[in-house]
């Protein structure tokens, strides 16, 4: 006869999964509203060229690259809710 199985928590593990998206979702946040400032440098090496070797990247793909890291981040954060998990802890 085997051993009888303990039955298994998942609220753990389930409450370890939505700390890390909500983890996940406040880094893309705050990488959202942050990474617009990277843009100003990347236009004007885009408008203004300068010397091949001072620009390792091409300019015009430094802004794809950009705008394709910003769109992500915008989506993955736009859930985030600044102070939210605060809130909650504090009426639990």
């Amino acid at each position: 006869m085997s051993a009888p199985v303990a039955p298994t928590d998942r609220s753990g593990g389930k409450r370890l999964q939505e700390t890390a998206v909500a983890g996940v979702r406040a880094i893309a946040f705050w990488i959202a509203v942050v990474l617009p400032a990277a843009y100003l440098p990347v236009l004007s090496t885009l408008l203004l060229p300068v010397a091949p070797t001072a620009v390792p990247l091409d300019p015009f793909f430094a802004l794809v690259a950009l705008l394709a890291v910003h769109g992500s981040c915008v989506l993955l954060g736009h859930e985030h809710a600044p102070g939210y998990e605060r809130r909650v802890s504090s009426v639990r």
